[in-house]
């Protein structure tokens, strides 16, 4: 059984910090990454090769707090948080007020 994501149209997909670095062990993340959304069929595939379709900013790591100034909600997830949201679409969270 192959797995699929959840909606291959609601997926927003940028490679992000290893995409700069001449390190070949570190460029293999970004080609994993390539490999799983030709895969899954990602709509919304923006490879960095491609810097005319690159309109979004998105990130699961300590830089999401800056899509902010691009009037967007940023809320820092981890990789199992995102393993979900692709699987699923959906993840809770939880209101501290």
């Amino acid at each position: 059984m192959v797995l699929k994501v959840w909606d291959r149209e609601k997926l927003v997909i940028i490679p992000d910090h290893y995409i700069f670095t001449s390190d070949e062990c570190a460029n293999r993340n970004v080609d994993i990454l390539r490999d799983f959304c030709m895969e899954q069929n990602i709509k919304y595939f923006y490879d960095i090769k491609d810097l005319d379709n690159f309109k979004v900013l998105l990130g699961t790591d300590s830089h999401t707090c800056t899509a902010g100034a691009f009037g967007q909600l940023a809320i820092g997830i981890g990789n199992t948080d995102a393993g979900f949201v692709f699987g699923i679409g959906k993840l809770l969270l939880k209101n501290s007020t």
